[in-house]
C-alpha cells in the first residue's frame, strides 16, 4: 500500500512536526488525517476511509526503570 500523506499536514510541517498519514476521502476528493478533515469538514460529514489504508505500526515507548530500593531505604 503506499502511503499518502495529509497536504494540509505537508503544509504546516514546521508547526506541527511530521506529517500525518491521509486515511479519509473529504467530499472534494481530496485526502486527510482525521484533524484536518473534520477541521475542514466538521463533524457531520461521513467518513469515508481511503481503500487499502493501514495504519503505521507503533510501538510503546518502554516504562523507565524503577529505582531498586537498598536495604539502608527499607529500614529507614
Amino acid at each position: 500500500m503506499t502511503v499518502v500523506l495529509c497536504p494540509d499536514c505537508i503544509a504546516n510541517q514546521g508547526d506541527l512536526g511530521d506529517p500525518s498519514h491521509a486515511r479519509w476521502v473529504g467530499p472534494d476528493g481530496g485526502s486527510y488525517c482525521s484533524m484536518h478533515f473534520i477541521r475542514r469538514f466538521g463533524h457531520g460529514e461521513r467518513l469515508v476511509p481511503i481503500e487499502g489504508y493501514e495504519p503505521p505500526v507503533t510501538r510503546k515507548r518502554a516504562a523507565p526503570p524503577k529505582p531498586r530500593q537498598t536495604k539502608a531505604s527499607q529500614v529507614a
